[in-house]
């Protein structure tokens, strides 16, 4: 599926749950970068994936932090979530395992 702009409501062969897709373009290596992904949303019949590849030889820490929409730091064990991408790999996770 390629698209120029978000796309909403569809669906995958063989499920009932709609989907929406938005895509971050590869970014250059910086100190302490920060990027900012729109809301996701878990639970009813949405579920949101989260997905980060890194494309330089070496592992990168990331760090990923939910706000909610006042912009105060969402309350949770996890929040904010430390992850490795291993060199040239990349890591697929839901919402509910950040």
């Amino acid at each position: 599926m390629v698209a120029h702009e978000v796309v909403t409501g569809y669906l995958l062969k063989g499920s009932d749950i709609r989907r929406e897709a938005v895509a971050l373009p590869g970014q250059g290596l910086a100190t302490g970068q920060v990027y900012i992904i729109p809301q996701f949303i878990a639970g009813g019949d949405w579920s949101s994936l989260i997905g980060l590849a890194n494309q330089s030889g070496l592992a990168q820490d990331v760090t990923l932090t939910a706000y909610l929409e006042d912009g105060s730091v969402a309350r949770a064990p996890t929040n904010p979530k430390k992850i490795s991408i291993p060199g040239n790999g990349g890591i697929r996770l839901t919402a509910e395992e950040i």
